[in-house]
């Protein structure tokens, strides 16, 4: 989804939601998610489902217009028909990981957005 939406973005297109925008999810950084998987090999926990998130979730249209102010540009999300099946909200809920391994996520979605859009990265999505 991020990565539909920046193509757009790179486009000076608006980007394009299904539905109303108000479904939610829990992302988090590749490097979190490296930090966590770490952490479980290097412990001696077997047996155990982790759940490797924030803890915490956005709106799809929140998400867009993080990208949108991200990239400096005039933009704003269109709409298109829900998709049959689109789950409504998603937050993964990480006490476990946190308890087993200690792990938290670190980066907040809006710094490492900011970050891939204002780098030379953004051209390469």
């Amino acid at each position: 989804m991020i990565k539909l939406f920046l193509e757009k973005i790179q486009q000076s297109k608006d980007p394009k939601i299904n539905g109303d925008g108000l479904q939610t999810r829990d992302f988090v950084y590749i490097e979190d998610v490296v930090k966590a998987n770490i952490l479980a090999m290097d412990s001696n926990i077997k047996h155990e489902f982790l759940n490797v998130g924030t803890g915490s979730s956005i709106s799809i249209l929140d998400l867009a217009n993080v990208c949108i102010k991200a990239s400096g540009l005039s933009l704003k999300p269109t709409h298109s028909p829900e998709l049959p099946g689109d789950v409504r909200a998603t937050q993964a809920d990480t006490k476990l990981i946190e308890k087993l391994l200690n792990w938290k996520a670190k980066t907040k979605l809006e710094d490492w957005l900011f970050e891939v859009i204002s780098t030379k990265n953004f051209r390469d999505v």
